[in-house]
């Protein structure tokens, strides 16, 4: 901090100090003061002044030179607030409080994002340990391709596309506002895109299917509902039971639609249902298998940046409820 910068930042108050001294010896030379009165005057107003003006200087050079210092010295520069001294003036208190505060809130954000870093890995190992499965599937089908129904073939293709299609929302889910639109579409449309989709699984395990009042209309985005209830699906062929059934219908309660989709499948453990939206979370019906846990996470994540709302009710061996709820006031609460 050089001494000319300082004088120029203090020029107002000099000038001031100036206009204030030559007033007052004015004034004394009206009321004819005597020749001591005028040199105590200049000796205390000058001695005081100077003296607050160079004290004042130091305490400031001396915090600006180590803030310098210490910032040419750093390689990681956002360090800088930890090596401050504490300084006894107040523009340097606020100058290190927003230091402080400003690094606080990047580590924050640092820690944030190498979690959800750390969490996207661990996925990728799981998605990748699952894409083995209809990899090696294929590879037995294509070495036995004149005895294997096309039906199978078909199946691990669509298993392949459901998994890259997760990992690709998991990644747009990050930045969602990049990637929505959001318009009237047809429940009906959209929930029978994603059974044609899955119409080889319905048939091979010969899941009966039914589908009730969908002729409905909701302001939501076409692409990341039909993920969502695809997601759905999944959970309900996989975890289907001897004589798997499905059945899609809507409902209004209070004046709020509902789609909800409703299977006869295993069912979700009481203790689970609090967790089931958890990232990564398989609970007991997903151990020993390959479940990743992700699906249910990325419906809710969605949901909830669509302004929608995703309940489950569950009970053992008796099957699973999933609740779809659009209010068409919050479409636009996109995250």
């Amino acid at each position: 901090m050089r001494f000319v910068d300082y004088l120029k930042e203090k020029s107002l108050s000099i000038f001031l100090f100036v206009l204030y001294f030559s007033f007052m010896l004015v004034l004394f030379s009206l009321f004819h003061f005597t020749f001591f009165l005028y040199f105590f005057f200049i000796v205390l107003s000058l001695g005081f002044y100077c003296g607050m003006f160079f004290y004042d200087y130091v305490r400031k050079c001396h915090f600006y030179n180590h803030l310098q210092k210490q910032l040419d010295q750093l390689d990681k520069k956002y360090l800088l607030s930890e090596l401050l001294i504490n300084p006894h003036f107040l523009e340097g208190k606020i100058l290190s409080e927003t230091l402080y505060e400003a690094n606080k809130s990047m580590e924050e954000h640092i820690v944030d994002y190498r979690n959800r870093l750390d969490d996207f890995k661990e996925y990728l190992e799981l998605w990748i340990h699952e894409m083995k499965i209809p990899l090696s599937n294929l590879h037995f089908f294509l070495h036995n391709y004149e005895t294997i129904p096309k039906e199978k073939l078909a199946l691990q293709l669509v298993r392949l596309e459901d998994e890259v299609e997760r990992v690709l929302f998991y990644v747009r889910s990050e930045t969602a506002e990049k990637d929505y639109s959001i318009k009237l579409f047809s429940l009906k449309k959209i929930v029978h895109e994603v059974i044609q989709k899955q119409k080889d699984a319905f048939i091979d395990y010969k899941i009966h299917l039914e589908l009730n009042n969908l002729e409905q209309e909701v302001k939501t985005d076409q692409k990341w509902l039909g993920f969502i209830v695809g997601q759905i699906i999944q959970n309900s062929i996989q975890y289907r039971s001897k004589k798997p059934e499905i059945h899609i219908y809507t409902v209004y309660e209070n004046d709020i639609l509902k789609l909800i989709i409703e299977d006869n499948g295993i069912g979700i453990p009481s203790e689970d249902l609090p967790r089931v939206f958890d990232k990564t979370f398989t609970g007991q019906n997903g151990r020993g298998t390959n479940a990743t846990g992700i699906g249910l996470f990325l419906s809710k994540r969605l949901m909830d940046q669509l302004g929608h709302k995703i309940e489950i009710e569950s009970e053992i061996d008796i099957g699973t409820k999933v609740i779809l709820s659009f209010y068409d006031n919050h479409y636009y609460d996109v995250c």
